[in-house]
Parts: structure tokens; C-alpha cells; sequence
């Protein structure tokens, strides 16, 4: 089977010959990006700032959470750690360090040289990025930025560590 991710739905489709495995498929807003698949079910980012979790065999939305963050979604990851939404931080930084480039110079060491030297604080939506790269440091976050999430058997993600919620209430800085 292939599930297939569109602008307003979701279905699955028999890779043998193409027929459509779920009644109907999943009406969706358009998606903000990738999700990814774990223990049988898919996530999936929304733009209207939801994230979607679906059963994957039955064919039926299993939760929709509203993402309360200030800036939707992107890419998300899953790592065996935790999920992390990746794109929305990492396109501004990159926006801003093309922005900085005077000379219309954007080959690879131009670029990279003005990702080290930003000179402009990013309020972003896993921190606040102030000098995120440096010559010798190219993590533009560190370990107190992180927060672990946990997918439950219901099929939601919820904070992994309870210290984690509280903690994501303040903005986290580079150490």
C-alpha cells in the first residue's frame, strides 16, 4: 500500500493495482510540510497550525491536535529521542543569511560565511537565534532548546517528561 498525501485529503492505494484501500480518503487543509510514520500511524502537519494523526490501517483520523505555537509546523522529524519540527527556523536563517550577502556572490563559502556571522536575532519557533554558527559551532541549537515528545497508544503526541511542559512555557536561548 502507498498513502497518498494531497492538498485536501488523505488515502491509501494498493500498490498492486492502484485501487483505493480506504472509503472516501481523509479530508485535510492544505499540509505544512512532511509528517512521518510511527507505530502504524501517520502525522501529519496542517497549515491551519493542526497536527493530524491517522490510522494508517483502518483508514480513519485518529487525533487532531491544535498546535499552539506562535509559527506553524514544518517538516517533521521523528528521531528516537523525540519529534522536531524542522523548515520554518532553519528557512529564516537561511533567508536572512542570503539577505546579508552584498555582492551577489551565493556560492557555498559566501553563504556559509554569512550563516556565521548573522548579525540579527531571529525570534524563531523552537528559540530565539542569536549567532546560531560560528566558524567552529554549526548546531544552531543545543540540548536546553529541545523538548521530548512521546506518541501514546491512542495515537497523540503529548510531552514525553512533564518538566519538558513547563519549560517550553519560556523562550530558550543558545547556551
Amino acid at each position: 500500500k502507498v498513502i497518498v498525501v494531497g492538498r485536501s485529503q488523505i488515502q491509501a492505494l494498493s500498490l498492486k493495482d492502484g485501487s483505493p484501500l480506504w472509503q472516501g480518503g481523509i479530508p485535510i487543509t492544505p499540509p505544512a510540510g512532511r509528517g512521518f510514520f510511527s507505530g502504524g500511524f501517520y502525522f501529519l502537519p496542517l497549515a491551519n497550525q493542526e497536527l493530524l494523526t491517522v490510522d494508517v490501517e483502518r483508514g480513519n483520523l485518529r487525533a487532531r491536535r491544535r498546535w499552539v505555537g506562535e509559527k506553524p509546523l514544518g517538516n517533521l522529524v521523528a528521531t528516537e529521542r523525540g519529534i522536531l519540527s524542522q523548515s520554518y527556523d532553519t528557512v529564516y536563517l537561511l533567508t536572512y543569511a542570503l539577505l546579508g550577502i552584498r555582492n551577489a556572490d551565493l556560492s557555498g563559502p559566501t553563504i556559509k560565511a554569512s550563516l556565521e556571522n548573522l548579525s540579527r536575532v531571529y525570534y524563531g519557533v523552537t528559540a530565539t537565534h542569536e549567532k546560531p554558527f560560528s566558524r567552529d559551532d554549526k548546531d544552531a541549537i543545543t540540548s536546553n532548546m529541545l523538548v521530548m515528545g512521546k506518541v501514546t497508544k491512542s495515537g497523540t503526541v503529548t510531552f514525553a517528561y512533564p518538566e519538558d511542559r513547563t519549560r517550553n512555557l519560556f523562550v530558550q536561548r543558545k547556551r
